[in-house]
């Protein structure tokens, strides 16, 4: 028997988002279920509140209008009423990220970075990482990086899925990943060979400078599997 890996445990402190007028903050009554509600931003009046299935554990998004939670599955809701726009089936989504009319979202137990449009929730294309994600994905210079549980960060084509790059630090990534200066920052839990596997290799890209170890005569080189031969799929 296969046994799946367990969720994190949810964040005991509210997630807020604000506009001009509305404050939206979540608040989980116990392990299962939770609540999304609206606030005024000026006066602090419950303007409405939604019930959820799932304890909120992960940020939302909101845009033009729209907020993008995880719970059961991903919901567009409309921030007027809190109504739900579309229902993306996915289970345990995590954290949101928005960009260019795209909502990227990871999953913990399919181990999936999943890609819908924003408007209609229709998917675009899905790419399975092989380990737990919950790390917020970053989309920057047209790629979306994103790192998972088994110690991968992935830079994939933000509109396609292809891959561009991966690396295998050797530990556990839960923090999502930032830009500066044209390079990408994150946090793991170890960091091994650094070994990094490119498809193409774009100017500056970690790729660059870093080549696989080659194996001893006396050790059995390791036969690559799992996400070094993953791909996108499309809808």
């Amino acid at each position: 028997m296969t046994r799946e890996p367990r969720s994190p445990p949810p964040r005991s402190s509210p997630v807020a988002s604000s506009t001009s007028r509305a404050r939206w903050a979540t608040s989980s009554p116990g392990s299962k279920g939770g609540y999304l509600t609206a606030l005024d931003a000026a006066t602090g009046a419950v303007r409405w509140r939604r019930r959820t299935k799932e304890a909120i554990g992960s940020d939302f998004a909101v845009a033009d209008g729209v907020i993008y939670l995880p719970d059961d599955a991903l919901y567009a809701l409309d921030t007027a009423t809190g109504r739900v726009r579309w229902t993306y089936k996915l289970r345990t989504p995590k954290n949101i990220a928005l960009a260019n009319g795209l909502v990227y979202c990871g999953n913990f137990q399919g181990e999936e970075l999943h890609v819908v449009t924003a408007a209609t929730g229709k998917r675009r294309w899905t790419y399975r990482t092989g380990g737990p994600i919950t790390a917020r994905p970053l989309v920057a210079n047209g790629a979306v990086h994103v790192g998972d549980w088994k110690g991968g960060m992935f830079a994939l084509d933000a509109v396609t899925g292809s891959m561009r790059w991966q690396l295998r630090t050797g530990g556990s990534i839960e923090s999502s990943a930032t830009m500066a200066g044209g390079l990408v920052c994150f946090g793991s839990g170890a960091f091994s060979d650094g070994t990094c596997t490119p498809s193409i290799r774009p100017p500056g890209d970690p790729c660059g400078g870093t080549r696989p170890r080659r194996a001893s005569r006396r050790v059995r080189p390791r036969r690559r599997t799992g996400p070094s031969t993953s791909r996108a799929r499309t809808a």
